[in-house]
């Protein structure tokens, strides 16, 4: 502790003991301050200024320390997550979700060691009925979950969380008229609404549009490649003939953006180029 001399070192532990046998003696949180108030109050009224003022600075360091302490062990839980993960070659969107659901649930926990099946369930209670999570953030959560207690904490918890997952209600696709989307594509222009048009053209979701590459586009077929994560051909759609004309104008504007990268010195090839690159660069 700092500013404590060996002599007063045996009085510093005696006042934290004395403070958790107060907290435990309440069922009061050590780490709350409205727990260190009370406590002061109460040693207040047996004790000399001096002391209470002692009592106060050795509770606080002590807690100061103690919580610098979890705080290290949560860094090291987490780096051992992300290694596993990247171990098993999971994309970087995984990875991030699965980090931000550990390191979630250890600041929930405020435990050290000891996690079990219980703090899970709990957990997951908690963000379904006091944070409102949608049911894809649950099953997220518990996929992550168990990764970080299965492979970080080394718990083993069978097939208990299949029994936490929510399941997606059935709900029929509802249909948008040709008048609703003329009006959607009004309130769009550029490339987003070049990226609109080719989602509602060949029936692609957000993330296939985004992850076009340019040989994916074939406009001398009108067809476009959809493919896997693990670069395997998911699918062929056909390209609507309106569009061909629109991506050849947004070609000559991505052919500059290429040009540019290639005078930076980034490798990669014409065809493994995004349709849609982004206007600033980033390393994942």
């Amino acid at each position: 502790m700092q500013g404590v001399s060996e002599k007063q070192l045996s009085h510093y532990v005696a006042w934290v003991m004395n403070y958790a046998d107060f907290c435990d003696d309440r069922h009061r949180d050590y780490w709350g301050e409205d727990s260190i108030q009370a406590y002061m109050k109460a040693s207040g009224r047996l004790n000399a200024e001096w002391k209470v003022s002692q009592a106060e600075d050795a509770v606080r360091q002590y807690i100061f320390w103690r919580k610098g302490q979890k705080e290290s062990l949560y860094v090291s839980l987490l780096k051992e997550l992300e290694k596993e993960m990247g171990a098993a070659a999971n994309s970087f969107k995984t990875l991030e979700a699965y980090m931000f659901w550990a390191e979630k649930f250890l600041l929930w926990s405020g435990k050290e060691r000891g996690w079990d099946f219980d703090d899970f369930r709990t957990f997951i209670k908690v963000i379904v009925a006091d944070q409102g999570v949608s049911i894809a953030s649950q099953n997220q959560a518990i996929s992550a979950l168990r990764c970080f207690f299965e492979k970080v904490l080394k718990v083993d918890l069978a097939s208990k969380p299949q029994t936490l997952r929510a399941k997606k209600l059935k709900v029929l696709p509802s249909i948008m008229s040709r008048e609703l989307i003329r009006e959607l594509f009004q309130y769009l222009e550029g490339v987003d609404l070049l990226l609109v048009k080719l989602m509602y053209g060949c029936g692609l979701r957000c993330g296939e549009v985004y992850k076009l590459r340019l040989g994916d586009v074939d406009l001398r077929k009108a067809m476009v490649r959809v493919m896997s994560d693990k670069g395997e051909m998911k699918r062929e759609v056909f390209l609507p003939k309106g569009l061909c004309l629109e991506l050849k104008r947004h070609l000559i504007f991505v052919k500059e953006l290429y040009l540019s990268d290639q005078g930076l010195g980034l490798s990669g090839g014409w065809e493994e180029y995004y349709l849609f690159p982004s206007l600033s660069l980033s390393r994942v």
